[in-house]
């Protein structure tokens, strides 16, 4: 039951005083009282809308995106974040110190990232000797290689950031 179908069962406007509402009660319950001859349904509905009108509204201090809280809710809700927070940043302190364990490898991606230089480097000197022996020495060609060339040799840290990756996803197959 609503407010204000309280206040229609007992005949008052919603500007009614607590001794108003004590008084409307009153007169309406020796008329429908159980023991006065009265219907008991009736009666209840009497009662459940006197103490609906006789407990105070809360008090709403806090309102978020138009949504009003008590002070009771607004502390529960800060509680549930609260530990919503803890429990993420656990997870994500895990996930790191497993990340972390992942990154100690043998080699240190510098180291790795020097021999995949090096890698590089004899690749493009064995294709260069291949392609003149063979006679096959184009203009466009060799540009073409050296510019790939030169992009292999300025992402070897990627590369060997990608290669540490690919050993770690199979060390956890």
């Amino acid at each position: 039951m609503t407010r204000d179908n309280a206040y229609r069962l007992l005949g008052l406007t919603s500007s009614a005083t607590e001794q108003e509402i004590g008084r409307a009660f009153k007169k309406l319950a020796m008329k429908h009282h159980p023991d006065h001859g009265g219907n008991p349904e009736n009666f209840k509905l009497l009662l459940e809308a006197k103490n609906i009108l006789l407990t105070k509204e809360p008090e709403y201090k806090y309102n978020i995106n138009g949504r009003k809280f008590t002070k009771s809710e607004y502390d529960e809700i800060l509680k549930k974040l609260r530990e919503q927070r803890e429990f993420l940043s656990k997870i994500h302190k895990e996930q790191l110190d497993e990340l972390n364990s992942f990154n100690k490898t043998d080699d240190s991606i510098y180291s790795k990232s020097i021999k995949i230089k090096i890698y590089i480097w004899v690749a493009f000197i064995l294709k260069l000797t291949i392609c003149a022996s063979i006679g096959y020495f184009n203009l466009g060609f060799s540009l073409i290689s050296a510019g790939i060339f030169i992009l292999l040799l300025y992402n070897s840290t990627a590369i060997a950031r990608l290669h540490t990756a690919y050993i770690n996803y199979k060390k956890l197959k």
